[in-house]
C-alpha cells in the first residue's frame, strides 16, 4: 500500500532494494510506479510476489500497470517491461483476472504458475469454472477441476499457496473445495483432483477459520499454516498455526531377557530400571552363567537402537558380550555397539556371559544393567537386568 519507497518517485507499491537503495520498477511514463495510485474503491494494492528464473510476477488489486489496458490483478516483470498474462472478454479491454477482483497468492511450479485470490471467470466469460485458483502455464489459463455444477472448485477466496512437488496446497476462506465435505478452507491439488486434509474441526474439515499462510519446510515432507483458526483437528495447542505432515515416527526398543534356554521375560514392559525385566543365574567356579538378550522394535518405523552396559566393576566375575560368536563387549561397556536397522517387529539378539572365576566367594554377586536406547528418539529407552551369583 505504499509510494515512493526509499524516495523513489516510481517506487510505488512494488519496488526493488539492492542491498543499498530503493528503486521502482518501471513507470506509468508520467513520473510514478508502474502500479499508480488511483481514487478507485478499493484502492491499489499489492498482495503478491512469485520469481521464476528472470521473470517477477506481481498480483494485487490494480489495474492497467504500465498503461497497459489489459495488465490488471496479475502482471510480469521481465528484467525490462510489463506485460499481461493473457486478456479477458470484456468489450472494453480488460485483463485475465477481471475487476472486481484481487490476486492473494502466487506459486511456481516448473514453468507453471499458480494463481490464488477473490475471482471469477479467469480469461472467460459467465459458466467458466476458473474460478478463485488458476493455471497460467506461459501462454493459457486453466481451471483446477470444478465443483461439478458449472462453477471453479473453490467457492470464496484463496489467502495462500505452496507448491511441494507436484502437489498444489491452497489456503483460504472456502468450504468444501470441488464438493468434499472435509475440504474446508485448505485442500490439496494433485494436478488432477483435489483432496482434504485430515478433519475433526467444527465445519467437518481440520481448519476452523481462515487459511492465510503457507510454507513447506524444505524437505517437503512438512506443511506451515497459519491463520486466523483455532483447534485444529481438535486438538486444543493448535491455535493461528499448525504443522501438517508425516506422524512422528521412531521405534521404540522393547527389552527381553532369559536365563540359558529359559523363557524371555519383559515382553511389552518398558522401563529404565529393569523392572519385571531381569534374570538371575548362578554357577560353580570356573563355569559361566548364559544369558539371551532380545531387542525388538516396538515403535512405528524402522530404527536402529544403542546397547550399553553398567554396573560396579569386579575381580571376581568377567561379563562378556557377543553376537553370535563376535564378541562385542568393548563397545557395549562404551555403550556405542548399535544394532542393524530394524524393521517394526522385528528383533536383533545378543548373549551375555558371566564367568565366575576363581576369587568369587560364596555370597557374592554382580549385576549389570542393560539399557537399550532408540538412536530416532533418545528419549525412548528400555532395559534389561541381568545377575550372576557363585553357587555353593
Amino acid at each position: 500500500f505504499f509510494t515512493d519507497a526509499g524516495g523513489a518517485a516510481t517506487a510505488d507499491f512494488v519496488a526493488k532494494w539492492n542491498g543499498a537503495a530503493w528503486s521502482g520498477i518501471g513507470s506509468d511514463g508520467a513520473g510514478g510506479g508502474a502500479v499508480a495510485p488511483t481514487t478507485d474503491t478499493p484502492a491499489p494494492a499489492v498482495f503478491s510476489l512469485a520469481v521464476s528464473g528472470t521473470d517477477l510476477y506481481v498480483g494485487g488489486v490494480f489495474s492497467d500497470v504500465a498503461g497497459i489496458v489489459a495488465a490488471d490483478s496479475l502482471v510480469k516483470w521481465n528484467g525490462s517491461a510489463w506485460s499481461a498474462l493473457g486478456s479477458g472478454s470484456c468489450n472494453t479491454g480488460c485483463g485475465a483476472i477481471a475487476g472486481p477482483a484481487a490476486v492473494y497468492a502466487l506459486a511456481v511450479s516448473g514453468t507453471d504458475l499458480y494463481v490464488g485470490g477473490a475471482f471469477t471467470d479467469v480469461a472467460e466469460g459467465v459458466g467458466s469454472p476458473r474460478d478463485n485458483v488458476v493455471k497460467w502455464n506461459g501462454s493459457t489459463w486453466s481451471a483446477l477441476g470444478s465443483n461439478g455444477t458449472g462453477d471453479g472448485a473453490l467457492g470464496a477466496p484463496v489467502y495462500a499457496l505452496a507448491v511441494v512437488g507436484t502437489d498444489l496446497y491452497v489456503g483460504g476462506d472456502f468450504y468444501d473445495a470441488a464438493d468434499i465435505a472435509t475440504a474446508d478452507r485448505i485442500a490439496l491439488w494433485d494436478g488432477a483432483a483435489w483432496h482434504a486434509m485430515g478433519s475433526g474441526g467444527p465445519d467437518g474439515g481440520a481448519i476452523s477459520g481462515d487459511v492465510k499462510a503457507l510454507a513447506a519446510s524444505p524437505s517437503g515432507a512438512d506443511l506451515y499454516v497459519g491463520g486466523e483458526f483455532w483447534d485444529t483437528a481438535g486438538i486444543a495447542t493448535a491455535d493461528y498455526l499448525s504443522l501438517w505432515g508425516p506422524p512422528v515416527v521412531v521405534g521404540r526398543p522393547d527389552g527381553r531377557i532369559r536365563l540359558g534356554a529359559g523363557a524371555y521375560v519383559g515382553n511389552n514392559v518398558y522401563n529404565t530400571t529393569a523392572s519385571g525385566q531381569s534374570r538371575t543365574g548362578s554357577a560353580l567356579r570356573g563355569h559361566t552363567i548364559i544369558f539371551g538378550i532380545l531387542i525388538q522394535n516396538d515403535g512405528t518405523d524402522a530404527d536402529t537402537f544403542t546397547v550399553k552396559a553398567t554396573g560396579a566393576s569386579t575381580t571376581k566375575y568377567s561379563i562378556r558380550y557377543y553376537r553370535g560368536t563376535t564378541e562385542i563387549t568393548t563397545d557395549v561397556v562404551a555403550g556405542t555397539y548399535a544394532t542393524s536397522s530394524l524393521a517394526v517387529g522385528t528383533s536383533f539378539s545378543i548373549t551375555a556371559k558371566i564367568l565366575v572365576k576363581s576369587s568369587a566367594t560364596v555370597g557374592s554377586r554382580v549385576t549389570r544393567l542393560v539399557t537399550l536406547t532408540s538412536v530416532a528418539d533418545s528419549a525412548k529407552r528400555d532395559a534389561v537386568k541381568l545377575i550372576g551369583k557363585r553357587s555353593s
